[in-house]
């Protein structure tokens, strides 16, 4: 795909991984919508990279859980760029080991909403004109984290959906690919806040403390390459982007898709 000219949704776009995203993206001659329930943030945002790309970018307040408002993010998307959307970037995303019902309704109920309402838009079977649906996994959708089994089920889970929806007989006809991407610890909020151990008991915490310390972080701008290339090859499809420092977790950054071949088979 070509994204010079296209128009791009992003949810969860004013700060850290979703910004990286947003200005990869921009960086590519795309129009971006930030799709985002924090108001002030993504004010804030649009007004310091509105310096530089002018009105290719806007922002539409929007909770992921609400089908109401993510329709509304897609008209908006009409009404102000005047074309249909060609990217969905699902990325909004939390973690909260405590309040796990929250945790699933926004890392992957609300990603699957967006996807239907993307579909509904973009669909060329809807008179859209098709594009791309990339979702912000993690490196924790591909392998166990114990340090936030919820987190990691909620990952994993959309790792499955992107393989599984890229295949299904009821979506071949909507001119769509589906691919998602799965980062190692990124600098981000997100994840450096202290605040944010406190919604872990304290096993885990310090599990995930002393995981994340003992990595390089990744920037949000590497996540934006990644994404990048799943929307600009044609060829992928229900493909998983690892983006991590390698096996060791230190040096450069390095992106691959992942597979998972089966190693060993138990006889019945």
């Amino acid at each position: 795909m070509k994204l010079d000219g296209s128009v791009a949704i992003v949810t969860g776009g004013a700060q850290g991984v979703g910004r990286g995203i947003v200005e990869a993206l921009l960086g590519k001659g795309a129009k971006v919508c930030i799709a985002d329930i924090n108001k002030a943030t993504s004010e804030l945002t649009v007004k310091e990279l509105a310096q530089t790309y002018g009105d290719k970018i806007f922002f539409k307040e929007c909770d992921v859980t609400k089908d109401a408002e993510i329709k509304a993010v897609f008209g908006a998307v009409q009404d102000i760029f005047g074309s249909r959307a060609d990217i969905m970037v699902n990325n909004a995303g939390i973690i909260h080991e405590f309040d796990f019902a929250r945790c699933v309704a926004i890392n992957l109920e609300a990603q699957i909403r967006c996807t239907h309402a993307a579909v509904e838009s973009m669909g060329v079977n809807n008179g859209g004109k098709g594009g791309v649906v990339i979702f912000t996994a993690s490196i924790t959708g591909v392998i166990p984290f114990s340090g936030a089994p919820v987190y990691g089920a909620t990952k994993h889970a959309v790792v499955g959906y992107v393989r599984g929806i890229a295949s299904c007989p009821s979506y071949s006809q909507c001119g769509l690919r589906f691919n998602c991407v799965c980062p190692s610890f990124v600098d981000t909020p997100l994840v450096s806040d202290a605040e944010l151990l406190t919604y872990f008991d304290a096993e885990c915490r310090d599990t995930f403390a002393a995981l994340r310390n003992s990595v390089d972080m990744l920037r949000p701008s590497d996540v934006g390459v990644g994404c990048i290339k799943l929307i600009e090859d044609d060829t992928l499809n229900g493909k998983a982007l690892v983006v991590n420092h390698g096996d060791t977790g230190h040096g450069d950054v390095v992106a691959y898709i992942f597979a998972e071949p089966p190693t060993d088979t138990i006889k019945f």
